[in-house]
């Protein structure tokens, strides 16, 4: 078997009629049912509770808002487990304001509201702390 090359040049090429494509066959499209929409997928915590790029920090601890929370609370814990005096709520919502300065956070004076985020692992997107904070108010 004898390979042969033709020799074309690009004006030959551009001259030679262009075939077109035949259409792919069409299928018979079977008759739509009425689908049931999709039950909503259940968001993770991620995606409810969605964070700024950049966050505020804190003037004293440097931290995130609700950092700043998660701190407060876990440190209250530890203090009463030492036997210690821990923060009353007005006394964290005073930190707090102190912390950031200027910010109209209603949060800032709903403490035990803030709280019970905390006690679900809701502040800090984890599993809830081992230890739930309490208050001390008195």
């Amino acid at each position: 078997m004898k390979l042969t090359i033709k020799k074309t040049t690009m004006k030959e090429v551009l001259a030679e009629p262009v075939k077109k494509a035949e259409p792919a066959p069409v299928k018979a499209k079977a008759a739509k049912t009425a689908k049931a929409p999709a039950p909503a997928k259940a968001k993770t915590k991620a995606e409810v509770h969605h964070h700024r790029k950049t966050s505020v920090v804190g003037k004293r601890f440097k931290l995130s808002i609700n950092h700043t929370w998660v701190k407060l609370f876990s440190e209250n814990e530890e203090l009463a487990a030492k036997g210690k005096k821990p923060l009353t709520d007005e006394k964290i919502s005073e930190t707090l304001h102190a912390e950031f300065p200027g910010r109209k956070t209603k949060a800032f004076d709903s403490v035990s509201s803030v709280r019970s985020r905390y006690n679900h692992g809701l502040l800090s997107q984890d599993a809830p702390p081992k230890v739930k904070s309490k208050a001390y108010n008195g």
